[in-house]
């Protein structure tokens, strides 16, 4: 028998449904949340990638306006990723790995900056 029955479908979607599992906007703020916890996206990249999931922009607004300040991700990863090398090209390499990560180049800069400054004062 092909296919499956009415009343199973019924029971599918409402089981769903209440689990919020076809509910865009809870959807949207998940995957967002997702997406800057552990894969560590940018607000840029973050609207990326819903949009290529078909979220609408109300929703995809919505999402990222409640996601934590960007400074908080890029400080510490950029201490690490730098690990107090200020060279043009460890900086170069920082650059691109977080614009390519959805984060825009005049945050990172101020954050390179930021980490620089505080490790000149601990420095002294």
């Amino acid at each position: 028998h092909a296919g499956a029955e009415a009343e199973d479908i019924d029971s599918v979607v409402e089981f769903m449904l209440h689990y919020h599992f076809l509910d865009d906007q809870s959807y949207a703020w998940r995957l967002a949340q997702d997406l800057k916890n552990l894969k560590k996206f940018g607000n840029q990249r973050i609207v990326q990638e819903l949009r290529r999931k078909g979220i609408s922009e109300e929703y995809i607004e919505e999402a990222v306006s409640e996601l934590q300040d960007e400074e908080d991700v890029l400080l510490p990863m950029g201490e690490k990723r730098l690990q107090g090398d200020f060279e043009k090209k460890s900086v170069d390499r920082v650059l691109r790995y977080f614009v390519s990560h959805g984060y825009q180049i005049r945050d990172i800069l101020r954050c390179v900056e930021q980490i620089k400054e505080k490790e000149e004062s601990d420095g002294l």
